[in-house]
Order: C-alpha cells, then structure tokens, then sequence
C-alpha cells in the first residue's frame, strides 16, 4: 500500500464513502476496510476533530450525498435515470466535500471541477 497527501475533506469523503458501501454491502471486510481508514485519519487529525467532524450535520450530509450518488449510479447501469441526474448528484456530493474542508480546516479544497 502507498500512503499519498489529500486534502483533510477529499479523506472524510474517503471515509464517508467506505461507510456508505459497509451499510450497503454488510461485510466484514467493508467494515475493516472503514474502521482502519478511520483510524488513520484520527492519528492524523486527533480525536477531538474527528468526533466534532462526524458527529456534525456537515459530514452526515456528506454521507448522504454519498448514499444518493450510490443509489443513482445503480439505477443508470439499467437505464433507469439519466447520467446527467448521477452528475448533478455527483456535483452536489462536491460542494459538500468542500463544506467540510472549507468550515473544519479553515481553507479550500484543491480539487478542481472541470466544466461548472
């Protein structure tokens, strides 16, 4: 495994993500793969800012454009919505992402969203 520099809202996106597919998939390993990429970034960032960070309305809605963005992709791969719905819901996971970089750590996120 290699370890890379993201900006502290690209990893609680991360992290918001591999809870989504633990609740959607019920597995053990889902589960491990959330609880250690959570810890990694508690010694990174201290306990304190982690509970404030997941237990703020900011991160569960993070969580649940994750969870909507889930749902839509599954209902695309049958054609049952258009991709356009699945970007708009994508976007909107973004500035949520961003929301938590912005308010938690004080600046912007890096990441650049080409054609908005």
């Amino acid at each position: 495994m290699i370890k890379v520099l993201v900006d502290e809202g690209v990893a609680f996106d991360m992290l918001s993500i591999l809870q989504v597919k633990s609740k959607k998939s019920q597995s053990i390993q889902s589960a491990h793969n959330y609880f250690n990429f959570a810890q990694e970034i508690k010694d990174q960032v201290g306990i304190s800012k982690m509970s404030e960070i997941l237990d703020s309305p900011e991160y569960k809605n993070l969580v649940t454009q994750n969870e909507e963005v889930f749902e839509a992709v599954d209902l695309a791969k049958i054609d049952a919505i258009p991709a356009s719905l699945v970007d708009k819901l994508n976007y909107q996971r973004y500035l949520a992402k961003k929301e938590i970089q912005k308010k938690f750590f004080g600046d912007e996120i890096s990441e650049q969203k080409i054609g908005y």
